[in-house]
Order: C-alpha cells, then structure tokens, then sequence
C-alpha cells in the first residue's frame, strides 16, 4: 500500500512539474523554434549567395535568375523550406526563389493566424530583427520575381542589411491580409 501512495504522489508531483515548466516556460520553447527558423532561413540565404558568387565566376559576371541555374553544379540541392514557409499566393511556390534580376532570393512565411493572435511570421520575423535584419512593411510593395532591390518606388529597400523581412498586401504583419517573405541579398 505504501508503495501506491509513493508511486501516486511522485506521478502528481511529475505532473505540477510538467504543467509548471510548460506555463512559466513556455515562451522560451516558443522563441527556441522561432530562433531555429530565422537561422535556418539566415544560412539558406548564405548558401544560395555563394552558389550565386560562383556561377558570376564562371559566367562572366552574369547572375543566374532562377534558382534552378544554381543546381547541380553550384548548389547540390535546393535548400529546405523551413516548416513556416508555406505558397503566400498563387505566384508563391512555398520555396526559394531568386528575383528576375539576379539580386536577392526570397521565399514566403506562414501568415495564417489559425485561432492565434500572431502568426508564424510574427515570431520569426522579430527573431531575424534580433539576427540583425530588417523589417520592412512595404503596404504599396508586391514581392514578385520581377521586384529589384534598390531605393525607388517598389523597390525593395533593405538598407545596409544583407536580409530581412518584408511585409506586403497590408499595412502590418499581424492583419489576415499581409503576405510575409524573408529576402537575402545576393
């Protein structure tokens, strides 16, 4: 008997344990998988910039424009989405992309909030600030293939920083409407 009242006890005490560390710490598992996807996503672009650098090596200068250029020879595979990257539109394939004119790779985030106050893109694009990103609310922008980077009217701007998010069909990321997508200088 003594032994089912031990056994019982430390069952219930496991369980205080477990809801304890869940309540108090479940941000911190949160913000974990946030910082996962926005380094992921921060060494995804870095890998696809140096396949581009070497392909301008071998071509002349001349950028390849879809990602496809890239591989086998400079990419061995496309690199993975991460689990938040999911097709923002019909245009959006839910996988890397390279803009038309050879300057950045960019792939889509989750913005669905399903029941939540944030979205997937919400975590992750704050995480990537922190990385040293930035985060451009373009309302006026459309990410396309054919988008440049640059200063002028529907140019993507990212300053002095090599990625960042840029948020655009809305005024802010945490509408329905707005369509997220992490961007990497190439």
């Amino acid at each position: 008997m003594f032994n089912l009242i031990v056994a019982v006890i430390s069952i219930a005490l496991i369980a205080a344990m477990a809801a304890a560390s869940i309540f108090y710490g479940g941000s911190a598992f949160g913000s974990g998988t946030a910082q996962a996807q926005a380094s992921t996503l921060v060494n995804n672009g870095q890998q696809i910039s140096g396949a581009q650098q070497l392909y301008m090596i071998d071509n002349s200068g001349n950028r390849a424009a879809t990602i496809g250029g890239l591989t086998p020879q400079y990419l061995q595979a496309l690199p993975t989405a991460p689990s938040n990257s999911t097709g923002a539109s019909s245009a959006d394939t839910g996988a890397w992309e390279i803009s038309a004119d050879g300057t950045f790779a960019y792939i889509p985030l989750n913005t669905a909030h399903a029941g939540a106050n944030t979205s997937p893109a919400d975590t992750v694009c704050q995480e990537i600030v922190a990385q040293g990103g930035a985060l451009l609310d373009a309302a006026a922008t459309t990410l396309a293939a054919a988008s440049v980077l640059g200063t002028g009217a529907g140019e993507i701007n990212l300053g002095d920083d090599q990625f960042g998010c840029v948020v655009d069909g809305a005024d802010s990321i945490s509408t329905d409407a707005a369509v997220a997508h992490f961007v990497f200088k190439l």
